[in-house]
This record gives C-alpha cells, sequence and structure tokens, in this order.
C-alpha cells in the first residue's frame, strides 16, 4: 500500500447525485490529475454508452459536468449521451451535448436543430424557462441563421406558455 506524504489527507470519493448510482470508473477517475482523470472520465462514458448503460453514463457525466468541455469524446458519443440526457429530462445538459458533437462532427445547422430540438421538449415538458434560454442561445450563437426565424417565432409561443404556467400557479 503507497504511503501518502505527511499532511496528505485521504481523497475523498465523490458522492453521486440523489438518485444516481455512482459509476466505479467515474469514481476511479477521480484520484488522478486533471488530464488523466477526465480521460478516464470519457473512457467510463464511451464504455456505458456501448453496454447499454445510460444511467451510468449519466452518473459519470455528472459527475465531470464542471469540466464537460475537457471531456474528450467522439460526436457519436456525444450524441447517444445528449439523447440520454434529454431521455432523463436533463435538458440543458442534452443540448450542450447534442450541440457539442453536432459541432464536433462539423455540422453547425445540425447543432442548431439539436438546440431547437430540445428546446421544444422542454417546452413540451412544462419548462418554457428552459425553452427560453435554450432558443436565446441559438439566437445569440447563430443569429442569422435559418433557425433564428424559428426560435424567434417559438420563443413567443414559450413566453405564453410561462404567462399561463405563471397565472396558474397564483390560482392554486
Amino acid at each position: 500500500q503507497p504511503q501518502q506524504p505527511e499532511g496528505a489527507r485521504p481523497a475523498r470519493a465523490p458522492q453521486p447525485p440523489p438518485g444516481r448510482a455512482a459509476h466505479p470508473a467515474g469514481a476511479q477517475a477521480r484520484g488522478h490529475p486533471a488530464g488523466p482523470r477526465r480521460h478516464a472520465a470519457a473512457r467510463a462514458i464511451e464504455l456505458c454508452l456501448a453496454a447499454g448503460q445510460a444511467g451510468a453514463a449519466i452518473g459519470v457525466f455528472d459527475e465531470y459536468v464542471a469540466e464537460r468541455a475537457e471531456l474528450r469524446l467522439a460526436p457519436a458519443q456525444w450524441e447517444a449521451l445528449g439523447r440520454a440526457l434529454l431521455g432523463a429530462g436533463s435538458f440543458m445538459q442534452a443540448a450542450w451535448a447534442l450541440h457539442a458533437g453536432a459541432l464536433l462532427a462539423g455540422d453547425a445547422l445540425s447543432a442548431q436543430e439539436r438546440l431547437v430540438e430540445v428546446a421544444g421538449k422542454a417546452g413540451e415538458a412544462g419548462q418554457p424557462e428552459v425553452a427560453l434560454k435554450l432558443y436565446r442561445t441559438l439566437l445569440a450563437k447563430y443569429p442569422d441563421s435559418a433557425r433564428a426565424q424559428f426560435a424567434r417565432d417559438n420563443m413567443k409561443l414559450e413566453e405564453k406558455r410561462l404567462v399561463t404556467a405563471r397565472d396558474t400557479a397564483g390560482r392554486g
């Protein structure tokens, strides 16, 4: 067993988010320096997705969400992870992963479509604030794109949903 330097505290294993199981590979990855740790996390996500363990992949991703831009996944892996996050109702993280995957694949139009798709799903799920944020993100990144007018039009729908939700909540 390796000796720790004097005064060093043992590393504490990260705790999984409520309702999600920790993935051992993600926990092991946390004990290494940043680069290898992120590499191990990306590999754990890749293996989980390949094994059909979307929940475990999400768990590892959740541990590294603050470092997500440093995770090296292939476009198809970002897509699969984004789809898993979308299925779990994690709309903002799903949008990030799906958008990143499309951009890594060199497909800016698909990146825009992914933002629109997730915004629509968020609105349908009763989260108009999230939908509005995603439409605003699209407009900020792609103001003159083919999807910009679509986003503007749909923002009106989401703003109505937001007002309706607030009115309903005020009466309850």
